[in-house]
């Protein structure tokens, strides 16, 4: 396998800055007022203890009208589950509620924000004719893209800079797990993606390469060998059990690595060649 490393003029034309919706930056703006003159957003919650299981978390989205001093119930959506109770279930988190906050609203219609677990902020609106999505936007991944905007100038010198810019694009259950310095000038970071939240084992695994003044790349993500042992209160990793550089030129550099978890008895090693203009 050969891959080409990106300088930071390459990276530079990947990273996709898009502008923030305009209500969405008018709830990141705005004091979180979840109660108005009409209407107040609720988000209800429940938890529930499972037999030979944990706890199960989940939550609902509610909307709720004045009438003189009391309230009364116009919408409920479904109870929804971001946690569960056994190591098998998927945990979504962007089901999970939080902030809410009333951006406008009149005698009949409310428009509203609230941020999710997943990292989302959210606006609807509501009125006689239901409830409407208006938006969906990823705060997190803009930030993450801001800061590698950020970083860019100085990525291809700095291994420092490398490592922060690796780290802000590591999305979901990924994770970097390992630097390795493999020579001088050269080093390799492991990321590691584990297939649930807990009870977990690393299921894929993808490796940087850093070559100082020249840029980065990375190999892409492999499946690795690992499996569930059972029972409770587990976590299987792996790590880089060797690395070198098995041959070099003026443009390119030929690498080994050899990964594994030796308590399983799973390893495999990666050739690959590092080129660069």
């Amino acid at each position: 396998m050969e891959i080409t490393l990106n300088t930071a003029a390459t990276l530079a034309t990947r990273e996709n800055l898009s502008m923030v919706p305009e209500h969405v930056q008018r709830y990141q703006d705005a004091n979180k007022l979840p109660e108005g003159e009409h209407f107040r957003i609720v988000i209800d919650g429940t938890n529930v203890s499972k037999i030979g299981g944990g706890m199960a978390y989940s939550h609902a989205l509610c909307i709720e009208k004045r009438d003189g001093d009391a309230w009364f119930n116009v919408y409920r959506g479904g109870m929804m589950q971001y946690r569960g109770a056994y190591s098998r279930e998927i945990d979504n988190w962007d089901l999970c509620l939080s902030e809410p906050s009333i951006l406008e609203e009149a005698k009949d219609a409310v428009t509203f924000g609230l941020r999710t677990g997943g990292g989302n902020v959210k606006i609807y609106r509501f009125s006689t004719k239901g409830l409407e999505t208006l938006s969906v936007f990823s705060v997190r991944d803009h930030e993450a893209t801001q800061a590698r905007v950020k970083l860019l100038s100085d990525v291809v010198g700095d291994v420092k800079v490398f490592r922060s810019y690796v780290e802000k694009s590591l999305l979901g259950r990924w994770s970097n797990d390992a630097e390795i310095d493999v020579e001088s000038g050269v080093v390799a970071l492991l990321a590691v993606h584990y297939d649930r939240d807990y009870d977990a084992i690393v299921d894929q695994y993808k490796l940087f390469v850093w070559v100082k003044g020249k840029g980065f790349c990375s190999t892409g993500s492999s499946w690795t060998g690992l499996r569930h042992p059972g029972g409770k209160f587990y976590s299987v990793g792996m790590r880089v059990l060797s690395a070198a550089v098995a041959d070099r030129g003026p443009n390119f550099l030929e690498l080994a690595f050899e990964v594994g978890n030796k308590g399983q008895g799973w390893q495999e090693i990666n050739h690959f060649r590092v080129k660069w203009e």
